[in-house]
């Protein structure tokens, strides 16, 4: 997703991004916000009555009142600016730096039952794992031959793999590859799911996912989400719209018009591998009735999740069968001796836990969302089974644990901080990554969520930004009335609302607002409407970049934080941290960038969230679009 204007950094921020703990996936999850619903032979679905609840506020239970303190990374000083020191209340990490020799760039997981691994992606085309218990002896782990893995358990005498195969180019958009082992991974043998293929319109593809695998004895747990794409370029090219050796980079849909952006290839090859050259970008704008497109394809086209989110396979053997079908996203999954626990966010406030002594009948429970303060914005299981929920309000976070039978829950006060997603869960403890507040913004710039304020006029429309309070309006100047209102809950869910579409690609920078009966383009502001609002925000010397903490806890009470960038040594540079908590150590994933401005890219992408972060910090694929890397670098921290 790209930038809306300033505002929509501001929803990919409070998004439900992150990691899993427990048996994990690798960084990032793909989903849509649904209701969880269990096939009807076993709906008998239970909410839970939560007692003996109680809320423990952090030692830290008064914001300070030091309004003078300046940024630990001797960043701008600035009123109202916290220092880790203001908000902690137990231990703080000692990281050391480490060389765990791997090929290339590494993706963390924490296993859940005290070991943390490391996956390398080897130049040479092959997926290394390294496996420690200790956090200072690293051992391989045999892998399937060419799989790249991004889900894995092996915390039982089976182990189970999933993810995509390096001998199919075309398995990278599936990553629907399942392997077991009985024997620690000397031998690997690929498990099947029984699917039945959706009937879909012409041109439809559906991709099937392996998001979690689980095991508990013999018995194999895989949960998949299915993803459905139009191949718009064999469209195209079957009615002859477009060129011979053209290749689609990006569409479009909306107002009842196709754009279509597309690179051309030169019959000249390239003078060192003799490739053919590509020869700039073109684009392309058409009506649905032109490509004659349906309802559902185009539905395929606007949203490419399909309604049947989340199916639970199952089974002992070499396939697993269909035996309960959810809705909703954020799906993770444990198994142990008593079975499996699956875990699965259903929408900004709900969470479900679905237990199974064998991983065929299912019992649902939703954990009440009444006791959760805020928007959920990441998850863990814990290895027996255990609920850690980490929630914000947008300026305060809290932690809040279910025990394994739902009767027991606690809620911890964090402080002033805004989660960033980033959360592990393991016998050391918690890890988490987490945004203080911002300092007061320049007088005049903005509200106080941090957002710009004032007002854009165009074409009879008018962009008011701050208005609701926390929020963005649109106003049809005519009938003096707004055609849309987004309030603070609609900037935080972290998704484009209905019926605004944009485009950001390099120069180009559209914000297009639809009609939201007949789906007619209303307007459109570019990036020079854009800054006439934030511009000030964007330019003032004052406002000062912001601090990303870790926080570390031996049981979600009592934290300690540090300034990401004293922890590491980082200097002025800026990073992305990602955490894994093991038996008696944390590991660190620190890669560092170098941030790219929106200035230098003619784009508001990446700019200023609703807080005044730099969206860097979203996603992996955020940083590779809006930083340059400068390296990864391994810290690891003993817990006493």
């Amino acid at each position: 997703m790209a930038a809306l204007g300033v505002m929509a950094t501001a929803w990919a921020l409070a998004g439900c991004g992150g990691t899993e703990s427990g048996v994990v996936s690798a960084e990032g999850s793909d989903g849509a916000e649904q209701a969880v619903e269990v096939e009807a032979e076993q709906s008998t679905a239970q909410r839970i009555e939560t007692v003996d609840a109680e809320v423990v506020p952090s030692r830290a239970d008064a914001p300070s009142d030091n309004a003078d303190a300046a940024s630990s990374t001797g960043n701008v000083a600035a009123a109202g600016a916290l220092s880790p020191e203001d908000m902690t209340t137990g231990p703080v990490l000692q990281w050391t730096e480490f060389d765990p020799a791997i090929d290339g760039s590494g993706t963390l997981f924490s296993i859940g039952d005290g070991r943390v691994v490391i996956r390398g992606e080897v130049p040479s085309g092959e997926s290394q794992l390294l496996s420690t218990s200790d956090g200072s002896d690293w051992s391989a782990v045999p892998l399937p031959s060419g799989l790249s893995p991004h889900t894995l358990d092996l915390t039982g005498a089976r182990w189970a793999v999933a993810g995509w195969s390096y001998d199919d180019p075309s398995d990278f958009d599936l990553s629907g590859r399942i392997y077991i082992s009985d024997n620690r991974g000397v031998s690997w043998t690929e498990a099947t799911l029984q699917i039945d293929p959706p009937d879909l319109p012409e041109y439809a593809i559906a991709y099937v996912r392996v998001i979690a695998v689980a095991t508990s004895g013999a018995q194999v747990v895989a949960l998949t989400t299915t993803h459905l794409d139009l191949d718009i370029q064999a469209l195209l090219a079957d009615r002859g719209l477009i060129p011979a050796g053209a290749e689609v980079h990006g569409i479009s849909v909306g107002g009842g018009q196709v754009d279509v952006w597309l690179f051309e290839e030169s019959p000249e090859a390239d003078s060192h591998d003799e490739s053919p050259q590509r020869t700039g970008e073109n684009e392309l704008r058409f009506t649905v009735d032109e490509l004659d497109l349906s309802a559902e394809q185009l539905a395929i086209m606007g949203s490419p999740i399909s309604g049947e989110s989340i199916r639970v396979y199952s089974g002992t053997g070499a396939e697993l069968s269909e035996v309960a079908t959810l809705e909703g996203w954020r799906t993770s999954a444990v198994g142990n001796d008593d079975g499996f626990v699956l875990l699965t966010l259903t929408g900004r406030e709900e969470v479900r836990r679905l237990t199974s002594p064998d991983g065929e009948d299912w019992t649902s429970e939703l954990l009440d969302p009444s006791l959760v303060p805020g928007w959920v914005n990441s998850t863990a299981l814990g290895a027996d089974g255990a609920v850690w929920i980490v929630s914000s309000d947008g300026t305060e976070s809290h932690v809040t644990k279910w025990g394994t039978d739902g009767a027991d829950h606690t809620t911890t006060w964090l402080g002033r901080l805004s989660s960033s997603g980033e959360f592990s869960v393991g016998p050391a403890g918690l890890a988490t990554l987490a945004f203080p507040p911002p300092p007061d913004p320049p007088a005049g710039t903005s509200d106080d969520s941090g957002l710009p304020t004032g007002r854009v006029a165009k074409d009879g429309y008018e962009l008011r930004y701050g208005e609701p309070e926390g929020g963005i309006s649109l106003w049809d100047m005519v009938a003096d009335e707004p055609v849309y209102e987004f309030g603070p809950e609609i900037i935080e869910s972290g998704e484009l609302p209905e019926g605004v579409r944009e485009v950001d690609d390099g120069d180009i920078f559209e914000l297009t607002f639809e009609d939201p009966v007949t789906g007619e383009e209303l307007v459109t502001f570019t990036l020079a409407d854009l800054e006439a609002v934030v511009g000030a925000a964007l330019d003032s010397p004052d406002w000062p970049d912001m601090d990303l903490w870790v926080g570390w806890s031996s049981d979600g009470t009592d934290w300690g934080w540090q300034d990401a960038r004293e922890a590491f040594g980082l200097g002025d540079v800026e990073a992305h941290v990602v955490v894994a908590v093991g038996s008696d150590f944390v590991i660190a994933s620190v890669r560092a960038f170098t941030s790219v401005g929106a200035s230098d890219s003619g784009s508001l992408s990446g700019a200023l969230s609703a807080d005044g972060r730099d969206s860097v910090f979203e996603t992996e694929q955020s940083i590779e679009r809006s930083a340059a890397s400068v390296g990864q670098r391994w810290f690891v921290a003993r817990v006493r």
